[in-house]
């Protein structure tokens, strides 16, 4: 009886140290997991033979970008005249893919208004972000857009590259001296799949002489896109009062 009893003891006890050593490797697992909820902007210098200046530019990075091996896809946003690479932040975006399921990289580089811009962001911004970060370097997975003269820009680069983005917004988007016969040319050569959107506010002085004709252009063209008038004018408070949907809109498929 009392071999049992002993037995018995130690069974338990043996039972016991397991389950300790279980619950201890356990708990060190779930230490040294990421626990980030937040991704972090950082400040990149990307470096350029086309324009004058480095391009100054912000990359926001998802939660726990450092400690995974991940890939993400790309979302390149573009800022108004006037502006840098800042707007974009401010106006909420990088908060705004915090709430996404959905991880993803923002681009927001600073344009100095240099008309060789295009060239360099195609040639110099998107190969030196797909070389130095951890990207999905397939059109799929990247998008372009932009607002007011950005938006001008993320039409005219994300058209003319469709090889590039497979996804374009233009936020109460400028559209630019001689454009307009390119826009159709463009659109019509899309043998690739590619959606975009055009929004723009009621009180916007740009919406006839700019807006509505890139929709008008992109419907004769026959390109697959959306053209949404809400309430509001060309200032930042429109811009921030729909930058959940623009992330939306961006990352859908991804």
């Amino acid at each position: 009886m009392r071999n049992k009893i002993l037995n018995s003891l130690i069974v338990v006890s043996l039972l016991a140290t397991l389950l300790t050593l279980t619950s201890s490797e356990t708990q060190a697992a779930v230490n040294t997991s990421c626990q980030e909820t937040q991704g972090t902007v950082i400040a990149v210098e990307i470096p350029t033979t086309i324009l004058s200046e480095t391009i100054d530019t912000n990359v926001y990075l998802p939660a726990c970008y450092d400690s995974s091996d991940q890939r993400y896809a790309v979302l390149y946003l573009l800022h108004g005249m006037g502006n840098n690479a800042d707007q974009w932040v401010s106006l909420g975006a990088p908060a705004a893919a915090d709430q996404m399921s959905t991880q993803f990289i923002i681009v927001m580089p600073h344009d100095r208004l240099e008309t060789s811009f295009n060239a360099a962001f195609v040639n110099e911004i998107v190969p030196f972000i797909d070389e130095n970060f951890r990207t999905i370097d397939d059109r799929n997975y990247r998008a372009i857009g932009g607002l007011s003269y950005g938006g001008g820009w993320a039409i005219h680069i994300g058209l003319s590259h469709p090889e590039l983005f497979s996804r374009i917004g233009g936020h109460s988007p400028a559209l630019f001296y001689g454009d307009s016969p390119n826009l159709v040319t463009w659109a019509q050569q899309l043998l690739l799949n590619m959606v975009i959107s055009i929004d723009i506010g009621d009180g916007d002085p740009m919406l006839e002489d700019s807006a509505a004709p890139i929709d008008e252009l992109l419907t004769e063209a026959g390109a697959q896109h959306t053209f949404n008038i809400y309430a509001g004018g060309h200032n930042e408070d429109y811009w921030a009062t729909h930058i959940g949907e623009y992330v939306k809109f961006y990352t859908t498929g991804w």
